[in-house]
């Protein structure tokens, strides 16, 4: 008997650590600091927009440089975003940072709807896929990093 009851005490330490992972990933919930992600990575999106549109539209040729600025400007701010969201939600990084970057991405689809369709892609569809995915790789990655606690220097004080 005290083999069964150790073992049942062992099985729910194991699931008390499977759930306690899941318990302590949402203090605040995952879609609260998306949220707040979302919002610093628009918050980016728009003052780096403005610099760099600044910039581009000073140059002598300036459509040869929009496509990379835009999607310059699109990675950062889809670190940024990650960044914040695994800051405020150390538990769920990944999934911060995945959602913050796809809801980013939704957000300019739908405002690229409302614009003049016939504005064609200067790249293929795979390669305009591809190029958007890559935003998500980055804003998983700024989650990562934002997830990261540092480690806290200890003082040895002598009396």
């Amino acid at each position: 008997m005290n083999s069964k009851t150790s073992k049942k005490q062992g099985r729910a330490q194991n699931r008390n650590r499977l759930t306690g992972a899941i318990k302590s990933a949402a203090p605040r919930g995952i879609l609260p600091s998306s949220l707040r992600g979302l919002a610093a990575a628009l918050i980016c999106c728009a003052v780096l927009m403005l610099i760099v549109s600044a910039i581009v539209y000073s140059t002598a040729d300036p459509n040869r440089y929009v496509t990379p600025a835009a999607l310059t400007v699109l990675y950062i701010s889809c670190f940024c975003g990650g960044l914040i969201s695994a800051k405020l939600n150390r538990g769920a990084a990944l999934v911060c940072g995945t959602l913050v970057s796809v809801m980013l991405l939704i957000l300019l689809f739908g405002a690229s709807l409302l614009l003049d369709p016939t504005l064609s892609a200067e790249h293929s569809l795979p390669l305009a896929i591809g190029l958007r995915g890559i935003a998500i790789a980055i804003s998983i990655l700024g989650a990562l990093i934002g997830k990261r606690k540092r480690k806290k220097k200890k003082i040895n004080r002598k009396k």
